[in-house]
């Protein structure tokens, strides 16, 4: 019982109440808030703390505690129903009687936050520190009142540092928000932040540019763009999403326009004559029963069945969770035994389908397949409403897979897709696909002459209509390129909006917006939707000219030898159209070909236009095509230069790097590793240790530690493993041992206990226990392999070709011995000369 009571102070954390409470009786802190919650799970309370606080004639209400001295008000209204259900739930229930139907509270941040302004004055009026639940808001790193930097209590830096107006604007905004008692969840905030990026901004990316400009880095878990489709527009949950959604609230919201959309309402729950509701708040109410419990209760867990805690002590936990299952999915039947919540379970719903789930998901709401998605008639209003008219739907279990027959009432197009994907992208997939209607471009098809002089007057003497066409302009029709003489198929009108023959190129990527800015000279430019392949294209004083067209009927409108009406250039303009280079391919090929005797860098073509990164890409690419020699890493030359002297040539082939290695170390006496020579080369680590593997199996060099070499064959030399099995086989052939039983001069310890720990997996040593073993009595040397007998028929004769044929004495499938064949090609030691004939790579002529 408690003597003496003092006061809370307004904003103060219930545990610093608690330990200041404490000392005022003369007693330990720690014994009177033994259990509560220190720092964890956004300063809520632990469970049966209300049970402990009642024994002791606690006098504060647990509604007050929970939304005066917690950041409930705050946190709570960011999670579903679920998650403020188990909070309140966890608040004054004994946890022992439904162990996992109340999970214990997350930790979402650690340490306690402190200004130290705010503790020189608490130490002068209540002479020990206070802390305040607005300094422990996720996100907030600055005193509301001070506006200087917050600081983890206990660390002796209490250095007053200035914040940022960011910083201080973001604390006064969870500061305000605290105060509020809003009736909403994590769903009805991620809506009403919707509702305001469609309406105040234009597109999302601008929503996307003014959060980066506005949130300092750091703050936000993720990339802005990721955090919002995820988060607000597809609801996505997790244990950062909390302060992304506050952090965005900040943003675009205020506090006031807060308040007005989620104050007015409170929690309204439907109680029987047991039990009488004495005060609601948003997100729940304090409820008394006739046995005169007194209890927290949200809406949905309360209609799910949690509600008198004092008389849930006479049920088990397998009585409660049918309880509170079927209240939650009454559509739902519990056909199995229940062992556990994250066991599962057999549950058959009304429509006969059964599913069989982790119990545990059955304490909230399921939707079956057979109701996800809209009804037939529901379906039918949502197509007709984007101008379609819906033919038939063939029904599956689920109603979002239905299979829907549309007719587009613009195109006369009809096409399938599920009902899932129209409400994803509701649109005509051949309207969409061409980009841009042909009645827009006012492209009138009546007979085959006019079809003619349109493609004519689209593409000059460049291509032939072949066939006649109807007025729908829906039927393929052929029609010959005169460039490479390839006759192409496709539908009549895609012509028109800006199909082409594969043999044109055309701009990609990045490469699109600068090529339309170039071959425009600056009066237009195009900026990209969020459909894929879909641009608004702007002229030179911002205004749209064209809107959501493909990037293909831009390109035909530019091109074309004749004025365009909706996109109309200069005649001079209009005539260096095709003459403009595409990418940065053009601008390697036209920069090598100037001055064809010089070396190119990726640093010595780059521009403002073109990063290093792109040009190593294209430059790699262009030498692996044949059109540049590769002289060195990241060098490369120009293959129709006469003078060049091609011993510079860089090798590229496995056997080529290991014949140019071996002229490296083919007379060195020391040791050397793979990323030595890597350095002196300037091939991958991967290259190098590939070709070193192949002098190691042709017994050029050999190989004494891992990654590590010498030039020399035969017995020569010796590994570590030979050296420590001779040692074992002269000295401890008997009995158990350990590495420091081996005493061999010029190996270290390290080395020794490397090699004895690579015996028992391959047979020569049985490891008793940790750092003892028995020898087995076997050889180092590995066994003879299915490669090791090809290459031994092979080095016999390298001067002529072989076949499988030449193997068939081996017993093996031909498919193996084809597989074997190709990994020696790969390392290395065979050509693949023609189709199923090899050749030894030892077998080669210098040039």
């Amino acid at each position: 019982m408690i003597m003496t009571f003092i006061s809370p102070v307004e904003d103060e954390t219930f545990y610093s109440f608690m330990s200041r409470l404490a000392e005022a009786n003369g007693t330990n802190y720690q014994h009177l808030s033994k259990y509560l919650d220190v720092a964890g799970s956004y300063d809520l309370i632990k469970h049966e703390t209300m049970t402990i606080l009642n024994k002791i004639e606690f006098p504060l209400p647990a509604d007050e505690i929970l939304m005066k001295h917690t950041l409930f008000p705050l946190i709570a209204p960011l999670f579903n129903d679920i998650t403020q259900t188990m909070w309140i739930n966890g608040f004054e229930r004994k946890r022992h009687k439904f162990p996992k139907m109340i999970p214990l509270i997350r930790n979402h941040y650690n340490g306690t936050n402190i200004c130290p302004i705010c503790l020189k004055e608490d130490l002068t009026t209540y002479n020990r520190p206070l802390f305040r639940r607005s300094h422990q808001a996720p996100g907030v790193t600055a005193c509301w009142k001070h506006g200087v930097k917050l600081v983890a209590y206990g660390t002796e830096d209490m250095h007053v540092t200035r914040v940022s107006d960011f910083e201080l604007n973001f604390a006064n905004f969870c500061h305000e928000l605290l105060k509020t008692d809003l009736h909403c969840n994590f769903r009805d905030i991620t809506f009403y932040l919707r509702e305001i990026i469609e309406t105040k901004f234009v597109n999302k990316k601008d929503c996307i540019s003014l959060i980066e400009h506005t949130i300092p880095d750091g703050m936000l878990t993720g990339p802005a763009e990721k955090i919002l489709n995820r988060v607000i527009f597809k609801s996505s949950t997790g244990t950062t999403a909390p302060l992304n959604i506050l952090l965005f609230e900040f943003v675009l919201s205020t506090v006031s326009n807060i308040r007005n959309r989620f104050e007015s309402e409170k929690c309204h729950l439907n109680v029987s004559k047991d039990y009488e509701v004495s005060k609601s708040y948003g997100l729940f109410s304090v409820v008394q029963h006739n046995c005169g419990e007194r209890f927290l209760a949200t809406e949905y867990g309360f209609n799910a069945g949690w509600q008198c805690p004092h008389c849930e002590n006479a049920r088990n936990d397998e009585e409660k969770f049918i309880e509170v299952a079927e209240n939650v999915n009454p559509d739902y039947k519990i056909c199995s035994e229940y062992l556990g919540p994250q066991k599962f379970i057999e549950v058959k719903h009304k429509c006969g389908l059964i599913h069989h789930i982790r119990a545990k998901y059955m304490l909230e709401e399921r939707v079956c397949e057979c109701e996800k998605g809209p009804t037939l008639s529901e379906m039918k209003s949502l197509v007709e409403q984007n101008d379609f008219k819906l033919l038939s739907a063939e029904k599956t279990t689920s109603r979002s897979t239905t299979v829907l027959k549309i007719k587009h009432n613009k195109c006369g197009h009809i096409f399938f897709k599920t009902m899932s994907n129209f409400q994803r992208s509701p649109y005509c997939s051949y309207c969409r696909s061409i980009g841009f209607s042909v009645a827009i471009l006012d492209l009138t098809i009546n007979n085959t002459d006019e079809y003619k002089k349109a493609v004519a007057d689209l593409t000059g003497d460049d291509y032939t209509v072949l066939t006649g066409i109807s007025t729908s302009g829906q039927e393929n029709v052929k029609i010959r390129c005169n460039k490479c003489k390839k006759i192409i198929v496709m539908p009549a009108r895609d012509f028109l909006v800006g199909r082409r023959c594969p043999c044109e190129k055309n701009p990609y990527g990045d490469e699109f917006p600068e090529f339309v800015l170039e071959a425009s000279k600056n009066l237009y430019h195009v900026r990209s939707k969020e459909a894929k392949n879909s641009f608004d294209v702007f002229n030179s004083d911002g205004k749209v000219v064209l809107e959501n067209v493909s990037k293909l009927l831009i390109l035909s409108e530019l091109r074309r030898p004749t004025q365009s009406k909706v996109l109309p250039l200069p005649d001079d303009v209009r005539k260096k159209v095709k003459d403009v280079p595409i990418g940065i391919l053009p601008h390697i090929r036209n920069t090598i070909a100037e001055n064809p005797s010089a070396d190119y860098t990726a640093e010595s073509l780059s521009n403002e236009n073109y990063s290093i990164y792109d040009l190593n890409m294209k430059l790699s690419f262009l030498q692996r095509r044949g059109e540049l020699y590769r002289v060195s890493e990241g060098v490369y030359h120009d293959v129709n230069d006469p003078d060049f002297d091609k011993k510079r040539i860089m090798p590229e082939k496995t056997f080529e790097i290991r014949d140019f290695l071996w002229i490296l170390v083919k007379d060195r006496t020391d040791s050397y590793t793979i990323s030595e020579l890597s350095d002196l080369t300037g091939y991958s680590v991967s290259q190098v240790g590939t070709a070193l593997v192949s002098l190691d199996h042709l017994k050029r060099i050999h190989r004494v530690a891992m990654g590590t070499y010498v030039t020399g064959e035969g017995e020569d030399f010796v590994t570590v493993p030979d050296k420590v099995l001779k040692y074992i086989k002269e000295n401890l052939r008997e009995g158990e041992f350990t590495p420091s039983d081996i005493n061999i001069p010029d190996l270290t310890k390290e080395q020794i206990s490397d090699a004895l720990k690579k015996f028992p997996q391959k047979g020569l040593a049985k490891r008793v226990k940790t750092g003892v073993y028995v020898y087995t009595g076997k050889d180092v040397r590995r066994e003879k392999t299915m490669e090791d007998c090809v290459m031994d028929v092979i080095n016999k004769d390298i001067v002529r070709d072989y076949t499988l044929k030449d193997f068939e004495f081996l017993n093996k499938p031909k498919n193996q011995l084809s597989s074997i064949l190709s990994r020696l090609v790969r390392k290395g030691y065979l050509f693949r000369v023609s189709k199923g004939v090899f050749h030894s790579t030892e077998d080669v002529k210098e040039e």
